[in-house]
């Protein structure tokens, strides 16, 4: 039996070929998952959005309706109770003050330690 012999050249292009295929794998994949989990959020979105309505219909007969907003600075959510007809602020759960707190420490522990644990 005669035995195939390979250059160093072409094993090296051959194992980099391979590489390159199974990265393209794995970035496909990476894809496929991200598209998956933007998919996940929308339906999560499209649901509490659904549920904000509900509540806002069904407080209506009070004068009172209720929005969620983002704290920019810590990226969490809170609900503001807000008087339909005024449109002012009657309570924020939890309070953006205490976000804003809480924002604030968490900037200043950056400037003393460099990662989160």
């Amino acid at each position: 039996m005669e035995g195939t012999s390979f250059s160093a050249k072409t094993l090296h292009s051959m194992a980099l070929s391979y590489a390159n295929v199974q990265q393209s794998k794995e970035t496909k994949q990476l894809e496929t998952e991200s598209k998956a989990l933007e998919s996940s959020n929308e339906v999560i979105i499209a649901q509490l959005e659904k549920a904000v309505e509900e509540i806002n219909r069904k407080l209506a007969p009070t004068f009172v309706s209720v929005r969620f907003q983002l704290h920019e600075k810590s990226h969490t959510y809170f609900a503001q109770v807000v008087n339909a007809e005024t449109n002012e602020v009657i309570r924020e759960i939890p309070p953006e003050k205490l976000l804003d707190m809480h924002a604030e420490m968490e900037r200043l522990a950056g400037l003393v330690i460099d990662q989160k644990m």
